[in-house]
């Protein structure tokens, strides 16, 4: 019984130890996701007054890689692709200052991480709702993301291509 203590101590300290190693360096499949999420929370915000908006546009901008490409072929809209945060940004602020509504929800996100842990893939489930549409807009896109100072960066977003059967 009196070896039963000890040994209890040390499992428990092992547990609490696994457990507070796993809370401060999470996979980074799981940081991700946890930051896409964050992205749609993001843009689904409807800020009101301009300081609001332009913050609202620099939490948006901080998701993506200063060199972003933002390929937007498929979408039905006159722009082909965005290229740079600041161009992100700046199409982000006119949605804002018209005051769109824009609704989104990623379904489905699977995640692959480089050997290395400096790149990611994600083919993600977006439902897009503008303006209180009824009915989403439904899109498969495969975003890359990449490891900047400790930090997941979208570096490009386009549509996922169906993939051939043959």
């Amino acid at each position: 019984m009196k070896f039963a203590q000890p040994i209890l101590k040390f499992a428990l300290l092992i547990v609490v130890a696994v457990g507070l190693w796993i809370f401060l360096f999470p996979a980074p499949e799981k940081v991700i996701r946890k930051k896409l999420e964050k992205l749609a929370q993001t843009v689904s915000e409807n800020p009101q007054g301009n300081i609001s908006r332009v913050a609202n546009v620099n939490r948006i901008g901080s998701f993506f890689h200063p060199k972003i490409s933002i390929n937007l072929e498929g979408f039905g809209r006159e722009v082909a692709s965005i290229n740079g945060r600041g161009e992100l940004e700046q199409m982000a602020l006119g949605v804002r200052q018209n005051n769109f509504r824009i609704s989104v929800r990623f379904s489905t996100i699977h995640i692959v991480v480089d050997a290395d842990e400096s790149n990611a893939t994600a083919i993600v489930g977006a439902e897009v709702k503008l303006n209180e549409q009824a009915e989403p807009i439904v899109q498969d896109l495969h975003v890359r993301l990449e490891k900047v100072d400790r930090a997941w960066l979208i570096r490009s977003v386009e549509p996922a291509k169906a993939f051939k059967v043959e």
